[in-house]
């Protein structure tokens, strides 16, 4: 029965609204090497990212610690926003307020691909990821259809545990302040 342990990455050098793809700020650099340090005696286990610069960087520290290389994988991304949109604030804000099954076709398919990639792990495996993709594992794991159902703290580490072909909860990371700006 293999653990999940999702990782929030650190503290981004830039907002959600105002760049899509920021890397990590000092801060975050920070968290990123007290993460590294924390899990140090941790058995080595694979590592899956985002392709997400914060969640690369703040999987650094680790995979240099262990003498790994991380497995950069689109499916546990950064919730995608629609191309034509003004507001990605507002839009967060209107999707972290509703549900899953009341979600566009195009979060769905996100969803589900991210889904059947927790749901096909085979041995412990850490995944740095962000705040709607933790959530979701959240959700699916508590049978919750809530977008929004806790606020991962950054490089927070919620576990989960693959059983019978389903995500069970072992405990959510650390909460914190996140906001949506």
């Amino acid at each position: 029965m293999p653990e999940i342990w999702m990782i929030r990455h650190g503290k981004a050098a830039a907002d959600w609204s105002s760049h899509s793809d920021p890397g990590l700020a000092e801060e975050g650099h920070e968290q990123a090497r007290s993460l590294a340090e924390s899990l140090k005696a941790h058995p080595r286990t694979p590592i899956l990212v985002s392709p997400m610069q914060r969640t690369r960087q703040t999987a650094l520290p680790l995979c240099s610690q262990w003498q790994v290389k991380p497995v950069v994988t689109p499916a546990v991304s950064e919730i995608p926003s629609p191309p034509d949109i003004d507001n990605r604030t507002a839009w967060l804000k209107q999707v972290m307020e509703s549900s899953w099954s009341a979600s566009s076709d195009a979060l769905r398919q996100w969803r589900s691909e991210l889904l059947q990639c927790l749901l096909t792990q085979t041995q412990d495996t850490l995944i740095f990821s962000h705040f709607v993709a933790i959530n979701l594992a959240v959700g699916v794991a508590t049978q919750d259809d809530r977008c929004l159902i806790f606020r991962p703290g950054y490089c927070s580490i919620s576990r989960f545990r693959l059983t019978d072909g389903r995500l069970a909860l072992l405990e959510t990371g650390f909460e914190a302040q996140s906001r949506i700006h």
